[in-house]
């Protein structure tokens, strides 16, 4: 097979992924596999040449200045999202690693309206620690995807989202399968993190109530990531301890990667052997952890003891004589507000301010009640993804809560009469003539009960 043949064969596993990424998680066989193919197929090619080169000209895949004829039809997947995220060329450097091979895809995934938000491919590749993989822009204008309009901190806070999604997906589908997994990308995600809740604190806890069913275990454990960080900043920790908090926080349940996959789908009458492989996740992570060469005690200590609870219930037992770690405390909040407020195939989810009143009614025995109170000043009575009906009439989404807790940002959605309507109003803004509030929170509702997907709208 020659260099060329070899190039198409290259072409041909990256539009195959595309597809198949569209229809099935990361982690399922089918992606697996075009994954595989893509690394095997550049470690063949980068054997012999510092780099290769794939390009779009008038219509075409360039191929070592050989056009492949008819490529739009043959490889269109691939050849449409190139051309909306305006990329001309790709260039695979010798040392590209799978995980950089994943990240590029994932960035190919994304939303093209937030790639340009983001400053392009390249600026997003380059902020996800993609450094063996480069893109040149396109020589004519594409045609970029129609996409919802997003707001620069918006953008900004979903591109990072995905990076860490992508970074945590890696991590739990290589130790999945047997692997020591790589922590490259690991550190410098969480530190990213951990910089960008001190600037967008709130527009990330917004994406947090963006759930995946499919993925619920990477999304999860992204969220109480955020969720963790975002109580650690309230409370005042440095960045050295945010820092060490994002580094358990992200993975607290990379333990459950031993689980069989009919464990995670199956409702919760289980029989005792299903219980003891549950209660052994967090055990099974650390060891994954020990053997990934992540040393730090306190993160550690945040992955191993996420389901002790503040009365030292819970599991894997906890020496008497030992005190609960203070970041671990932190991460079994956000773990069980993520979970209550996430749909699960053996529950439905729970709108969010019912969700701390039930946290609230175990304060002192399941969660440590300084930390707890924390948690809800910080996401407010009517937290962010919070659904409620106002008294003049409309249904809104609390979107940020305001410097009075019962008066929150929210987005309208529907009129009295159930006509969607548009617009961020501020529940603390009053009447002019009168003095009055415009507008009060009547109740929290249900969202499954109006057939809404909160998502959609905080997106």
């Amino acid at each position: 097979m020659d260099k060329v043949e070899r190039l198409e064969t290259l072409v041909r596993h990256l539009n195959g992924a595309i597809k198949s990424l569209t229809l099935y998680p990361a982690t399922h066989p089918a992606s697996v596999q075009f994954l595989a193919r893509i690394e095997e197929a550049l470690q063949a090619l980068l054997a012999e040449e510092e780099q290769v080169t794939i390009g779009i000209m008038e219509g075409a895949f360039v191929l070592d200045e050989v056009p492949i004829k008819a490529s739009e039809e043959l490889f269109s997947g691939l050849f449409q999202r190139l051309n909306a995220r305006e990329v001309g060329g790709i260039t695979f450097l010798r040392g590209v690693t799978g995980a950089e091979i994943r990240l590029f895809l994932e960035a190919l995934g994304t939303d093209a309206s937030l790639i340009k938000e983001a400053g392009g491919m390249k600026v997003v590749l380059a902020e996800r620690g993609v450094r063996q993989i480069r893109v040149t822009p396109l020589g004519e204008e594409g045609g970029p995807e129609e996409a919802q309009e997003l707001s620069p901190e918006m953008a900004q806070a979903k591109i990072l989202y995905n990076r860490a999604l992508g970074v945590v997906r890696q991590i739990m589908q290589e130790a999945r399968m047997g692997k020591v997994p790589s922590i490259e990308q690991f550190p410098p995600m969480v530190k990213a993190m951990v910089d960008e809740i001190f600037e967008r604190k709130y527009t990330l806890l917004a994406l947090t109530m963006i759930k995946s069913y499919d993925e619920y275990l990477f999304t999860h454990s992204v969220n109480v990531g955020i969720l963790s960080l975002a109580l650690g900043s309230f409370l005042g920790l440095s960045k050295e301890a945010l820092f060490e908090l994002g580094l358990g926080a992200f993975l607290h349940d990379l333990g459950k990667v031993k689980w069989p996959d009919e464990l995670h789908k199956k409702p919760r009458a289980l029989n005792d052997k299903e219980w003891k492989i549950v209660r052994q996740h967090p055990i099974d992570g650390l060891k994954i952890m020990e053997m990934m060469g992540h040393t730090n005690p306190r993160a550690l200590a945040a992955i191993g003891e996420h389901h002790v609870m503040y009365d030292k219930t819970g599991y894997p037992p906890l020496e008497e004589e030992k005190e609960l770690s203070f970041l671990s405390s932190i991460v079994t909040i956000a773990d069980v507000y993520d979970a209550m407020t996430t749909v699960r195939p053996y529950k439905s989810a729970i709108e969010p301010t019912k969700a701390l009143g039930l946290m609230h009614a175990k304060s002192g025995k399941a969660y440590d009640p300084h930390l707890l109170e924390s948690f809800i000043k910080m996401l407010g009575i009517y937290p962010v993804g919070t659904l409620a009906r106002v008294d003049t009439g409309e249904l809104a989404l609390v979107v940020k809560p305001g410097e009075d807790p019962t008066r929150p940002k929210v987005k309208l959605l529907f009129d009295r009469a159930g006509r969607k309507v548009d617009g961020e109003v501020d529940l603390e803004e009053r009447d002019e003539a009168t003095g009055t509030f415009k507008r009060s929170i009547l109740l929290a509702v249900d969202p499954a009960s109006k057939g809404i997907d909160i998502g959609e709208y905080l997106e």
